[in-house]
């Protein structure tokens, strides 16, 4: 693949994608080859060919993969694409010096493009740099508001930080809000997202608002029943704040159904009964 990237960057399109075809059909490259392909297909202008790439393998964001793709690269196709792929084959290699390289270049000719400041926030977070990470995901949104789903790993950088010891109780709630605000944005667009709605329950836990915990678990139970972790608590809200007992029941003897072994589960069981 990396062949195909040096014939990208001479601008022979065309045996760059032979070369992904040679790669593909010897063994499953994973998303890596589809999202070099698209960028070459991109910078070929192919915009509708290079969306089919993006779909192959959920890659990128969902609005990347429609027809935003267009308004990303048309100020320089083959400019941006051949610095995405530098960009991301370094990101992939964790060289930390070249990112800043590729990162320098890209948003100092496209300071207003939000793609970059995407995949730069990605690399942020898998290399725990928490505070980047907000950074490049809140500069892509504010340069397209059209990309929401940004706001689900802007989520969940703002709850990375609170694990941070170094600041206070205080900060650590502001985050929280702020992840809970992020992931509520998110659901607007993508309500059917079954994580998410886990995740945001369990952001709602944290400040104790039991309703919307509860909100959100069902939303997820609605979707996959045999969910036991949800089962179990949905039971223990149930009946701790006395809302239904019968159904906090059923829900807690279908978990240890599922989970018969688990202390957790079956003292959740325990504590129904004795409700």
């Amino acid at each position: 693949m990396n062949l195909a990237i040096l014939y990208h960057e001479k601008k022979d399109f065309q045996k760059a994608l032979d070369c992904l075809d040679k790669a593909g059909k010897i063994n499953d490259q994973g998303n890596r080859l589809h999202f070099i392909k698209a960028n070459v297909l991109t910078s070929q202008k192919k915009y509708s060919k290079a969306r089919e790439e993006y779909k192959q393998r959920n890659l990128l964001i969902p609005e990347l993969r429609e027809s935003l793709i267009a308004d990303l690269y048309k100020a320089d196709p083959y400019f941006i694409s051949s610095h995405l792929l530098l960009l991301s084959t370094y990101m992939e290699q964790n060289w930390s010096g070249l990112v800043a390289k590729e990162e320098k270049i890209l948003l100092g000719k496209y300071p207003n493009n939000p793609l970059p400041y995407y995949l730069l926030g990605k690399y942020c977070m898998l290399t725990k740099q928490a505070k980047r990470a907000e950074k490049y995901f809140s500069k892509a949104i504010k340069n397209d508001s059209r990309l929401v789903s940004i706001h689900q790993p802007l989520g969940d950088v703002y709850y990375m930080q609170i694990e941070n010891p170094k600041i206070d109780q205080k900060m650590k709630k502001n985050y929280l809000k702020k992840a809970i605000n992020a992931y509520e944005l998110y659901l607007k667009k993508y309500n059917t997202d079954t994580t998410a709605h886990f995740k945001l329950a369990l952001f709602y836990e944290k400040i104790e608002d039991s309703k919307q915990a509860i909100k959100h678990y069902q939303t997820v139970l609605n979707s996959s029943p045999n969910e036991y972790i949800v089962l179990n608590q949905l039971a223990w809200y149930y009946a701790d704040e006395a809302i239904d007992l019968d159904k906090a029941l059923t829900y807690a003897q279908k978990a240890a159904e599922l989970k018969p072994d688990n202390g957790e589960i079956l003292d959740t069981l325990g504590w129904v009964h004795y409700k």
